[in-house]
């Protein structure tokens, strides 16, 4: 039952425990007393205390048999807790376990920038799209003595080229770029006819004939810049600022360390607001350093200022997190697109080279990893993405040693830094840093779809809802508000409604309510609906088929669903046996308005049962009246709205396992009216999203 927090109800559990070897054999009076000292009203709510009384009183003469009763009793209770309980024990130890990884990593990562004596380190973990780790280390200012920070600002080096990546891959994707196309058709600075954008790209431009073999060449790179000019439409560092920077909140990155003093053609294209804030972010730039003989770090110039599709970018570990997570997010680029970045570049003889367009892509241990370094003498950094766990590490450092001793990373290997391979065996356990994928964003929209509207996404609607979650950036605030209300916006949709909701309002029209249990506030009856989720997810669909609202015709695709639909439940056996074929009209209106709660008025009542005895409407056509009564629908909306919650988040009936009854549904449906319908404010969406049970299914 998903009515306490996951830590209370972990609480409880061990004092269930406790409860369950303490209670046999004491007297009832204890028993009753200890219930409550150990917090037990908490599970079953304030009231019982005075039912428990009561049967203190009247089974006086029968302790030991009460006692018997007493025992039987939370010896379910129990053994309901402990199956609830499982998970969320082995999920806290899968919290502690990481924790303990991360800390291991933290001090050996610290380790290795002293031994490679880099003055200040910065890094961050991210995980399904949000920082799990981030730490400083050492000084972004050695003189200074100010500490590097996860908001230290670093230049990039050739992460950069990352970005361009993605730009250029935009222009692709939009039909403005063909990669085939002679490099010289944008540049004179490389006069061999056969080099393409694709050589570039690939790092494959200087073998001969070109394509055929790897040597990394960031001179050679900076040529594609020219190429993001033209198919943008605008310059490099106006399309990257506010084609990504600007569209992701990257608010402490900046498109080259020369907007300190900007050239009046280049302030021309910037708010001065903008102009401001990028100084300010250049005033905390880390400051660069060589590191001699002895280790010691010396202050030094800063690389070329200016930016380019090789390098120049200034940003943060946070700010790259927020870029990681618009990676996985498809927000820049589309789900193939990205895939053919992170392709291989394969030569004219089969042979798979280190690059991609734009990235590193290898396989490590049956996994993929998708990388990039950054090095400069003074500056160097290091993304490392391992898409099949869904995990990255950034590390940006103020000299060139997270890069410079390591010639294989040049050379297409990233297991060749000390500091990626520290990451990699981080992974080496299955279980390290799972995560969750429902806390993607595309993985959440794409999954409501499926639970609520029983379809794949259309393209159009997924990006809708992703992007307005998305828009939150790492403001962890805005992202829970956002997935609370897109989440409960498909339930309130068209499309459910039409679908879902038709269908449980027809049940409770044909069949009126089904009882159930529950023990809030002592045990009672209660009305409950009476469609099963076995029933409602294979009728949904019936009536959903090929139905995207939004979609040419969608309303006249709908429409014949639902006579089809319909026609075909009133023919059911169940059907015909609650409603003979001999039942007079005024029987059978009745009985369905009955049903209903009595939401037809006199008038509406009376004219159905003129119109099926005079033959103008069928038997399928009054239910579909009376079921799509605008009354019946606003009265029986939150009771729907909370068996959704158990349809769709849990893929279940209210009272199957882990809930032996309908308590928990009883629960909700109280919030939710005391709320008038709030889901919000009754935080029944919320604690859905986040109950245990609804992110194991993912796991």
């Amino acid at each position: 039952m998903i009515t306490i927090r996951s830590i209370q109800f972990s609480q409880l559990c061990l004092k269930s425990l406790r409860l369950c070897r303490l209670m046999c054999g004491r007297p009832l009076a204890f028993r009753q007393t200890l219930i409550f000292d150990l917090g037990y009203a908490q599970f079953v709510g304030a009231e019982p205390q005075d039912s428990l009384r009561s049967e203190t009183e009247a089974q006086s003469s029968s302790p030991h048999r009460t006692a018997s009763r007493w025992c039987e009793s939370l010896f379910k209770l129990v053994v309901l807790l402990i199956i609830v309980c499982m998970p969320l024990a082995a999920f806290a130890q899968q919290g502690t376990d990481d924790r303990q990884r991360l800390d291991q990593f933290q001090q050996s990562l610290d380790s290795l920038r002293r031994q490679y004596a880099i003055p200040g380190l910065s890094a961050a973990i991210v995980s399904n799209g949000r920082i799990i780790w981030e730490k400083g280390f050492g000084f972004q200012d050695v003189e200074n003595q100010i500490p590097a920070t996860p908001d230290t600002p670093y230049r990039t080096a050739s992460i950069t080229k990352t970005f361009a990546s993605m730009l250029l891959m935009k222009c692709v994707e939009n039909g403005r770029l063909n990669l085939d196309t002679p490099i010289r058709n944008y540049t004179s600075g490389i006069s061999d006819s056969r080099v393409t954008v694709r050589h570039l790209f690939t790092h494959t431009s200087q073998s001969s004939p070109p394509g055929e073999s790897y040597l990394y060449s960031g001179d050679r790179y900076n040529f594609l810049t020219p190429v993001v000019d033209s198919c943008s439409g605008k310059s490099f560092r106006e399309a990257l600022a506010k084609d990504i920077l600007d569209r992701l909140a990257m608010w402490d990155s900046v498109p080259g360390q020369d907007m300190e003093f900007p050239s009046a053609q280049t302030e021309s294209l910037f708010t001065p607001e903008t102009l401001q804030r990028y100084q300010r972010v250049i005033q905390r730039l880390a400051k660069p350093y060589l590191i001699d003989n002895f280790g010691r770090p010396i202050l030094s110039a800063y690389p070329p200022k200016s930016i380019s599709a090789a390098a120049g970018l200034i940003s943060t570990v946070r700010d790259l997190a927020r870029y990681d997570a618009a990676i996985d997010q498809h927000i820049l680029l589309a789900a193939q697109t990205q895939q053919q970045a992170w392709t291989n570049h394969v030569n004219s003889k089969g042979q798979k080279l280190p690059y991609g367009l734009g990235w590193f892509v290898q396989m490590y241990g049956g996994e993929r990893l998708i990388w990039h370094y950054g090095q400069w003498d003074t500056f160097s950094g290091l993304f490392l993405k391992v898409p099949g766990r869904n995990v990255t590490l950034i590390l940006l450092a103020n000299s060139g040693r997270l890069s410079s001793p390591f010639n294989s990373l040049g050379a297409g290997n990233v297991t060749g830094s000390p500091f990626a391979s520290l990451f990699l065996q981080l992974l080496g356990d299955p279980d390290a840093f799972r995560g969750n994928p429902i806390d993607l964003d595309t993985f959440l929209v794409r999954q409501h779809y499926l639970d609520f509207l029983n379809r794949e996404p259309d393209p159009a609607g997924l990006e809708f809802w992703v992007n307005n979650i998305a828009a939150c950036g790492v403001d962890e605030g805005c992202r829970e508000v956002k997935r609370i209300n897109t989440s409960a916006a498909y339930f309130l949709s068209i499309e459910c409604q039409e679908t879902g909701y038709l269908a449980e309002r027809l049940y409770k029209v044909a069949f009126g309510d089904a009882a159930g249990t529950s023990t809030l506030g002592g045990s009672h009856q209660i009305a409950v609906p009476i469609i099963g989720f076995s029933e409602y997810l294979a009728d949904t669909q019936a009536i959903g088929q090929d139905v995207i609202v939004g979609k040419a015709e969608w309303s006249t695709v709908l429409e014949s669903n639902k006579q089809k639909f319909i026609s075909q439940f009133v023919d059911r056996a169940r059907f015909l046996n609650a409603f003979p074929a001999n039942m007079t009209p005024a029987a059978f209106v009745d009985t369905l308005n009955s049903n209903s709660g009595g939401s037809l008025s006199q008038t509406e009542r009376d004219r159905l049962v003129n119109e099926l005895a005079s033959g103008i409407k069928n038997r399928a056509q009054v239910l579909r009246a009376v079921a799509e009564d605008q009354e019946l629908a606003q009265a029986e909306l939150s009771r729907a709205l909370v068996l959704m919650q158990y349809f769709g988040y849990l893929r279940r009936n209210p009272n199957d396992l882990p809930d032996a009854d309908y308590t928990g549904y009883d629960f909700w449906l109280n919030k939710l009216n005391q709320f008038h319908g709030d889901y919000v404010g009754a935080e029944m969406v919320k604690a859905f999203l986040n109950a245990p049970e609804y992110q194991a299914r993912f796991r």
